[in-house]
């Protein structure tokens, strides 16, 4: 057994030792008042140690309390799950509580795993004169701070054997009392507020009050809900804006890991190869987007904070998205282009409005420029980039590979997005009726390609052998197609074939760490000295976030519509049953309609093979668009998607962004 006294935790015990430990010793550390007391490491051995630190204390009467390595984390609580016995007194009592504390930790929870290694906290007991739990937000709305008290112990209150008094204080509104003299209420919220400072999230404090002195029993982050998470995403907005999940990046990476948002929050930086794409055209960033950026994440997934992204082109030029329409209808979020609104432009923008003009026609003119030399310039590039791939070293030390990672991340994104940026000028600048003689090129070599092929963490197509092999013989042929066109998809190939290096990399460092895949639950910067427990926690922490719903779009106040309508992305009609597969390698039946849950370009390699496609994410310019109407494949983006019966008769037009569910008969439902 190892004993350490709270608010003297050392750094390499504090991840054995428990959340409860760990967040009462960091309080104490802060000058907040924690009874006395002691981590208990080991519990159910020998207790001499933790005997001889309660002899030396005056061997007062203490509570035994769970800590185990994974309870009282940011996803589960642990709450309720072990023994607690309070008002120990003398030592075969002690002895005995330790054990049955210890003992309580080795069973079953109701989060269906065990919480870790077992861990325990005796502290001084406090008779309690009123006791409760505080709420840093309401889990019921995301706002506000919620009070729940009891006159004498807590142990009832958070057994949940009595309903305790209520406040809840949101906007300056009271709601309900407490029975805390005002003093000690105010202390409760300053200290409440002090604790979220203190650990970088809202708090659930535990505590008592006793002779007028307040005392903190368990600090924890408050379990995140729906509402929790997606008031931590509004905070801050001071302009109307729409943080959209269906934004482009999120096809090939909705839920990235750690390592890989660290990737893709480089890449789309204005230091990185967003910002060297962007520059190379004459556009710039608005300061505050160069700060900080435009992507964020809400529940381990991406968004994109459409009110910032509209300002990386021209800065303070007025660009913005329409979003009351797409509150109206969410399948609008399919039509990406923000457009001028005059009345957002700031005072200080008119003296300027010469000088952007200037910028916009030099942008208009570097842009027809790289028309004739960009072409040259991407084939020695690509060229360079094919073969750094095949040559990259298969023992890789953490300098190599963070080198590796910040030119994939940089240069070589940058010449992906330019070509992404012509391409799409490309597009723009040919008539309607001549659009289907712009051909896009299709990859014949899929080993380095795979499902979410953005994320780091996901296996290539050459870890799948077998998916492979079936992919060889089903797949659409490779496709060699000349013009600026024809660049974005070979760029975003040859990037793709840089990050499966850093892949290649990483899974070695962990194989060599011990960390296996959880190397991916790591950043860049902590490679040089991995601290396993982290990254496990981490891995845990994502798992559970994504298990909690969240919407598509989201809005600083109100939420969308329902999605009941769509758009369309693929002109056509088609009929057929829902088909919606696990992995683009599986076998289509005879005449379905692809329902899958955005248009990862993987999804791509079913297309030839379907009547159609229905997406619950995706915009008309990405990839998975652009191949289903060079394939003259019907697709339609329908939000709800995932609603979907399999087998359901469809018919879908990809030209009026309509969906109907059919009968067997084949007349409309």
């Amino acid at each position: 057994m190892r004993v350490f006294r709270l608010g003297q935790l050392p750094p390499e015990a504090a991840s054995s030792a428990g959340g409860k430990a760990r967040g009462l010793d960091a309080l104490l550390r802060a000058g907040h008042p924690v009874p006395p007391g002691w981590a208990v490491l080991d519990p159910g051995s020998d207790p001499a140690p933790l005997l001889d630190a309660w002899r030396a204390a005056g061997s007062p009467a203490v509570a035994v309390r769970s800590s185990a390595a994974l309870e009282d984390g940011a996803t589960a609580s642990f709450a309720g799950q072990f023994l607690t016995m309070l008002d120990v007194r003398g030592e075969p009592a002690l002895r005995d509580a330790l054990a049955k504390v210890a003992a309580s930790q080795s069973g079953p929870t109701a989060y269906g795993e065990a919480a870790g290694v077992p861990g325990a906290v005796v502290q001084e007991m406090v008779e309690a004169e009123v006791s409760g739990v505080a709420f840093g937000r309401d889990p019921a709305t995301g706002e506000g701070v919620v009070i729940e008290a009891v006159r004498g112990r807590g142990d009832a209150l958070v057994s949940g054997a009595v309903t305790p008094d209520r406040l809840r204080i949101a906007r300056g509104a009271r709601d309900g009392a407490v029975p805390l003299v005002r003093e000690l209420e105010r202390e409760l919220l300053d200290r409440l507020a002090a604790a979220e400072r203190l650990f970088g999230a809202p708090q659930d404090v535990e505590w008592c009050a006793r002779k007028g002195r307040l005392w903190l029993l368990q600090s924890r982050p408050v379990t995140p809900t729906a509402p929790i998470l997606l008031a931590a995403l509004r905070a801050g907005a001071t302009a109307p804006t729409c943080w959209s999940a269906a934004y482009s990046l999120a096809e090939t990476c909705p839920a990235p890991t750690p390592m890989t948002w660290a990737f893709l929050t480089r890449m789309m930086s204005w230091d990185g190869g967003l910002g060297r794409a962007y520059r190379r055209f004459g556009f710039f960033f608005r300061e505050d987007v160069k700060r900080l950026g435009f992507l964020r994440l809400c529940g381990g997934r991406l968004y994109a904070d459409l009110g910032l992204e509209a300002a990386t082109c021209f800065g303070d030029w007025p660009l913005s998205y329409d979003f009351d329409a797409l509150r109206q209808n969410p399948a609008l979020a399919a039509r990406p282009g923000p457009k001028p609104d005059w009345r957002r432009a700031k005072w200080s923008f008119w003296p300027r409005l010469p000088w952007f003009a200037w910028k916009l026609l030099a942008a208009q003119r570097r842009l027809d420029a790289a028309r004739g030399s960009f072409p040259a310039e991407y084939a020695a590039w690509e060229a360079e980039v094919r073969a750094r791939a095949a040559s990259a070293p298969r023992s890789p030390d953490v300098p190599g590979f963070l080198a590796r990672f910040e030119r994939a991340a940089g240069e070589t994104a940058g010449v992906a997005i330019a070509a992404s940026v012509l391409a799409s000028a490309e597009w723009e600048r040919t008539p309607p009726a001549e659009r289907a003689s712009l051909r896009t090129w299709i990859p014949a070599d899929l080993a380095h390609r795979g499902p979410a092929e953005m994320e780091l963490a996901e296996p290539r197509w050459r870890e799948r052998p077998a998916d492979l092999e079936r992919l060889a013989r089903t797949a659409p042929p490779g496709r060699d197609a000349e013009g600026i066109y024809a660049l974005r998809e070979r760029a975003k190939d040859a990037l793709l074939r840089e990050t499966e290096v850093l892949r290649l990399d990483l899974l070695e460092l962990g194989r060599r760490s011990g960390l296996g895949a959880d190397v991916f639950f790591l950043t860049p910067e902590e490679l040089s000295s991995p601290d396993p427990a982290l990254a496990a926690r981490r891995r845990r922490e994502r798992a559970a976030l994504l298990r909690i719903p969240l919407p598509t779009l989201v809005f600083p106040a109100g939420d969308a519509a329902p999605a009941t309508s769509g758009a369309g992305l693929s002109p056509g009609t088609a009929e057929g049953p829902a088909w919606a597969p696990g992995s683009p390698a599986e076998e289509p039946p005879p005449g379905a309609i692809l329902v899958i849950p955005s248009l990862d370009p993987s999804w791509t390699l079913l297309f030839p093979r379907v009547r159609g496609v229905v997406t619950a994410r995706g915009g008309q310019l990405s990839h998975g668009a652009i191949v289903a109407r060079e394939l003259g494949v019907p697709s339609v983006l329908w939000p709800a998607a995932g609603s979907l019966s399999a087998g359901a008769l469809l018919r879908i037009d990809g030209s009026a962004g309509t969906l109907e569910v059919l009968p067997a008969g084949g007349a409309p439902g």
